[in-house]
């Protein structure tokens, strides 16, 4: 990994524990490979998404350190959230690759993956269907929002094909038209790092969507694909949330889960076979608040 990518990946992997420990209420971290040597950063993620309290030590020696994070590495297994050649070792030391791999898998399973089943069976839920399953919820979406545009915005990937900014203004738009200009062009008539700031802003303030990336995570050279999907699937879980309030301009709570049901506008995005999926998995939804397993 570049060293350019890692810091991309520290910083805004960093942007989604905090978004978390902040909805937690406990402290923020600002060296993602430091802060969570000790493990109780895990911990307290661990704990908000499974809604069980774990023991924690709360010394500063290296074996508290190491009780903390065996016993979090303990209850992802129990999670079945993937771990892939990290120890508690490797956590406790720094590991700047192998931290930046743990955060990865727990957004996959817990902010990916739970999105993800609700259009996907068990068996689908690897990450090449899920990339390939966000990535064509991104381009229904976006044509159906440029319809009738003399330059259609093709979305092809998750790095290079959001970098001006054109495609996520698109998804805003696509679900509530008032959230852009009346006039399409003062938006291609903004610089690239006005607009992706403009589309950022608007997702945070309108549809709840934490600010996990800056323009210039965005307008590089090539965008880092894990922080890119990361983002989406943030607004992927926000934006049909949208509702004749909020775009009213009441700003969506930071901490409140949007409702798990599927509307007919979202299951357009989808082909047949997946539709009859969706409604099948809709139909057995029940409420389960923060408990998301």
């Amino acid at each position: 990994m570049s060293d350019e990518r890692e810091d991309i990946q520290k910083k805004t992997f960093t942007k989604w524990i905090n978004s978390y420990l902040r909805r937690s209420g406990a402290p923020q971290i600002t060296d993602l490979f430091k802060d969570l040597r000790s493990g109780v950063v895990v911990i307290t993620i661990i704990e908000y998404f499974t809604g069980r309290k774990m023991m924690r030590e709360k010394g500063n020696t290296r074996l508290h350190w190491l009780n903390n994070a065996s016993r979090a590495f303990t209850m992802l297994q129990e999670y079945k959230v993937r771990l892939v050649n990290i120890s508690s070792e490797n956590l406790v030391d720094g590991n700047s690759k192998l931290t930046l791999g743990l955060v990865w898998n727990l957004i996959l399973h817990w902010q990916i993956k739970r999105s993800m089943e609700r259009i996907l069976s068990q068996s689908q839920l690897h990450d090449a269907s899920i990339e390939k399953s966000l990535l064509n919820w991104c381009q229904t979406n976006v044509t159906e929002a440029t319809a009738g545009f003399q330059q259609p915005i093709e979305i092809e990937n998750f790095t290079n094909s959001w970098r001006d900014g054109m495609a996520l203004c698109a998804l805003i738009g696509r679900y509530d038209r008032t959230l852009l200009p009346a006039d399409w062009m003062e938006i291609v008539a903004m610089s690239v790092d006005d607009r992706l700031r403009f589309a950022l802003d608007t997702a945070h303030r309108f549809a709840g969507v934490d600010r996990l990336l800056d323009p210039e995570d965005i307008n590089c050279d090539i965008p880092d694909k894990k922080s890119v999907m990361m983002y989406i699937m943030c607004l992927f879980d926000r934006i049909a949330g949208i509702t004749a309030e909020s775009s009213r301009g009441s700003v969506a709570d930071e901490g409140e889960l949007v409702s798990e049901t599927i509307n007919d506008e979202l299951l357009e995005c989808f082909d047949e076979d997946d539709k009859q999926l969706i409604r099948g998995q809709s139909d057995g939804d029940n409420e389960q608040g923060r408990k998301i397993y």
